[in-house]
């Protein structure tokens, strides 16, 4: 409504009594005056009409102006969110995997498997956001406040939320960055070193640690017991103690298994690594060795019984005719022979009878998705690249990427050695075992300090991010640090492998001994076998 007052007086009326008629043709006015016949009292139907026609699409007008200039702000925030999530590399989603780490007391030096999961926006968004709306499998929070600083935190409004992950899945397929694990698990060899890795990190974590350089001097709050943490800004002492040089601009250079580390509140000191990556990688050896052994691998001059060589001699198939690339086909592309024809096969392995024989074939070759190992004892992934059956060559077996993996003589000894070489690493004298399972340092979350916590028996365990050795007195401390888990794990390891490889053979020789003797009842030829 619009109020014209004032209208009084034929003076006034008539200076300004069409201009207040014309606005009143297209809008609803209410006119004080005292001379009412001069204006006009009602409007036709049609100009009625008209003014709701001119209103409404004044007011749709308006409405699209602002639905234009809100849907303007949702697309810039999409786009926002969009172009960062795309435009991230490798290296930060790799600095704020390593500062979370560092946080937790850990060593940047990580487990292969939780550097691909911690350093995939894919994976990390994806907890990110469970984290965000209180769902399990959510971030460890130092992880969620590690990407937070990195800016590779979650966006904030929902627009750029979707946007963000839309540009982190366009990412992943630029990058390739979900298709490297596949690449990091695409063979038997792998899968084990990553599972034994996997398991070093979790019940032998002193492997990925490092401690604070301790020196005589220094503030009141690094104090420890032994020493003073060495701040990362002295230099002198730095140099003096030889963690470190000077490079050619003057900037410190760590020596190596030396960097600095920041705490909670951003100071850095200087650490050391417990045990240096190369040694720790050793320990992969005991269990690399079992399934190499498994799979045929480790015979550099022909094929495993009843197999060819890669390079098979012309004459004979199971010897081969080029050493060096055998040991090169088997080492580095993990290639191993094809089975010996049956006239030559069954002379190696009269157990096995042809129907047997051709069978394993076409279960070899087989790729047509199986799920239900009941009916016949086998099942295969959908283009083979997974498979089982109870009733192989080699007994029951797993095929993974066409590679067979025989459970006596394979799998068990893997398994047995990864056990064997975790045990190893892990052990620790009693005092201190117990030590650590009844109190463990936890972060809190909101100072960022340490600080115990009590476990009893028959709660969940929950794993500390900080390190026992800080509730250790000194003779504690001693025994604990002299522990060398890397030769502990090798012995351990080793024995492992030996002991579950002769158990495992001594099952396979008589699960063949009575198929053979089973072969000769049926009419086979079993006394090469037997000896007889």
């Amino acid at each position: 409504m619009i109020y014209c007052t004032m209208c009084i007086g034929p003076k006034w009326v008539n200076v300004f009594k069409d201009s207040i008629n014309r606005f009143a043709k297209s809008n609803e006015l209410y006119v004080l005056t005292d001379i009412p016949e001069e204006f006009i009292k009602d409007v036709s139907i049609d100009e009625k009409e008209e003014q709701i026609r001119r209103a409404n699409k004044q007011r749709t007008r308006r409405s699209s102006e602002r639905r234009s200039m809100r849907e303007k702000s949702i697309i810039d925030q999409f786009k926002a969110g969009f172009d960062g999530a795309v435009s991230e590399g490798r290296e930060v989603h790799r600095e704020a995997f390593q500062e979370a780490r560092q946080r937790r007391g850990q060593d940047i030096e990580a487990p292969r498997i939780s550097q691909t999961f911690g350093t995939n926006p894919t994976f990390t968004r994806t907890r990110d956001f469970l984290k965000s709306v209180g769902l399990p499998g959510g971030s460890n929070t130092d992880d969620y406040r590690a990407r937070i600083d990195k800016g590779l935190g979650l966006q904030s409004t929902t627009a750029s939320r979707i946007g963000q992950m839309l540009g982190t899945g366009a990412s992943d397929i630029v990058q390739d960055r979900t298709r490297s694990l596949w690449w990091l698990l695409n063979a038997p060899q792998a899968v084990t070193s990553v599972t034994q890795e996997g398991m070093l990190s979790h019940f032998a974590p002193s492997l990925y640690k490092a401690d604070h350089v301790l020196i005589g001097t220094g503030a009141p709050q690094d104090r420890q017991e032994g020493g003073y943490k060495l701040s990362a800004s002295n230099e002198d002492e730095i140099l003096r103690g030889g963690y470190g040089s000077l490079s050619a601009d003057g900037q410190i250079r760590y020596k190596k298994g030396y960097r600095d580390r920041p705490d909670a509140k951003g100071n850095k000191f200087v650490v050391k690594q417990r045990y240096r990556p190369g040694s720790v990688d050793s320990l992969l050896i005991p269990s690399g060795i079992a399934i190499n052994a498994g799979i045929g691998l480790l015979n550099p001059v022909g094929g495993n019984q009843g197999y060819e060589a890669v390079f098979a001699d012309k004459d004979d198939p199971t010897k081969t005719n080029n050493v060096i690339g055998e040991i090169a086909a088997k080492y580095i592309l993990g290639r191993t022979g094809n089975l010996l024809n049956w006239d030559e096969f069954k002379e190696q392995r009269p157990d096995v009878s042809k129907g047997e024989y051709n069978a394993y074939k076409a279960f070899k070759w087989d790729k047509n998705a199986d799920w239900n190992p009941f009916d016949d004892g086998k099942f295969t992934v959908p283009t083979g690249v997974l498979k089982g059956t109870t009733e192989g060559i080699h007994g029951p077996e797993i095929q993974f990427l066409g590679r067979s993996l025989p459970l006596a003589t394979t799998i068990m000894p893997t398994l047995a050695t990864i056990a064997g070489t975790v045990a190893g690493a892990g052990w620790e004298p009693e005092d201190l075992r117990k030590l650590q399972y009844e109190t463990d340092d936890v972060r809190d979350l909101e100072t960022g300090d340490l600080k115990p916590r009590e476990l009893r028996k028959g709660k969940k365990r929950v794993w500390g991010y900080g390190d026992k050795v800080g509730m250790m007195n000194t003779e504690q401390k001693s025994r604990y640090r002299k522990i060398n888990r890397v030769r502990n794990g090798l012995v351990s390891g080793m024995g492992s492998l030996l002991g579950s490889s002769v158990i495992g053979n001594m099952i396979e020789g008589e699960r063949r001994r009575r198929n053979a003797v089973e072969n000769e009842l049926k009419g086979g030829n079993a006394e090469q076998y037997l000896g007889n």
